[in-house]
């Protein structure tokens, strides 16, 4: 992003999941889970001229229970999610307002993890 480091906010970065309701067919959607994106000058645009904005998720480590157990840093979320969740910019020519948030969990798995 030509060396530039946008700044953007999480205004509530937790996503308690208590129960198995996301599986990878029906994900959890949050819209502006991200806001307030700051793009700043000669930030790339796509081929039809929107602003690219990219963030990449990764799992920084996991515990099997809530609140119990040690925490493990492998690079993975120990399973916990079927997938990594993705954050999609929604941007225009002029800036970007936020991200959304999709998530699905795998089945049979507790725990917690940090991203």
């Amino acid at each position: 992003n030509c060396l530039n480091r946008p700044d953007f906010l999480i205004p509530d970065a937790s996503i308690p999941l208590t129960q198995f309701l996301y599986p990878l067919g029906s994900p959890l959607i949050r819209p502006g889970f991200i806001t307030n994106i700051s793009a700043r000058q000669g930030i790339p645009l796509d081929p039809d001229g929107i602003i690219k904005v990219a963030f990449s998720v990764t799992p920084l480590r996991y515990r099997a229970y809530q609140g119990s157990g040690a925490w493990v840093e492998d690079g993975s979320d120990g399973g916990l999610l079927s997938t990594l969740p993705v954050l999609k910019g929604i941007c225009s020519e002029v800036a970007c307002g936020g991200a959304t948030l999709n998530l699905s969990q795998a089945e049979d798995v507790n725990g917690e993890a940090e991203y």
